[in-house]
């Protein structure tokens, strides 16, 4: 996610760590964020500050019993090992985690659409060059009866001209296809891999 700026990335780090601090706590090279994001403490700091702001971090209460208890954890809400102190700390906000997940989720459909639009162009190459070859196969095949059922002494000729206009139609088809990017050359080696 290098292309995200600082914020996101912490955000994002919050999420899915499900990182909360003690309200007092300084934010130094030790604090669970800076070592999280393995960013300086004053850029953390920053960010923490404008997250905080935009109301996306902020305090919240952990430690409250829950309405049906959990095996070992004798009621306590929370899943991580900060969560499970009671008091004051800072974390992500209802809204922090509804913006947080919101974008998981657009990520990850990111990833699938991207997925998708690789797979589909393997499979174009792939029909491009089954094309290419029927086609080969095809002019040869046609222009090998046309040859053998002329009645030329100089068959041989006759074969080697059809088998080299097939191969000139083919490659112009190669060019069209290239250049409706139907024959992506990466998609090409990769379904050969």
């Amino acid at each position: 996610m290098s292309d995200e700026p600082d914020w996101a990335e912490i955000l994002e780090t919050i999420y899915r760590r499900n990182i909360i601090w003690s309200y007092d706590t300084d934010i130094e090279d030790d604090h669970p964020v800076v070592s999280a994001v393995g960013m300086d403490a004053n850029s953390v700091q920053e960010n923490l500050a404008l997250l905080s702001q935009t109301g996306l971090v902020g305090r919240i209460h952990v430690g409250r019993q829950a309405d049906i208890s959990r095996p070992e954890m004798g009621g306590l809400v929370g899943i991580s090992e900060n969560a499970r102190r009671k008091g004051t700390h800072i974390g992500l906000t209802p809204r922090g985690f509804h913006v947080a997940h919101e974008r998981e989720v657009m990520n990850q459909e990111k990833k699938e659409e991207n997925r998708r639009i690789q797979s589909q162009n393997k499979i174009n190459s792939a029909i491009g060059i089954l094309t290419l070859g029927l086609l080969f196969i095809n002019f040869a095949d046609t222009w090998v009866s046309a040859a053998l059922t002329s009645r030329t002494d100089n068959w041989p000729l006759t074969i080697w001209v059809a088998l080299g206009s097939g191969a000139i139609i083919i490659v112009v088809i190669t060019i069209l296809l290239n250049r409706n990017n139907l024959l992506d050359s990466q998609s090409l080696i990769e379904s050969f891999d």
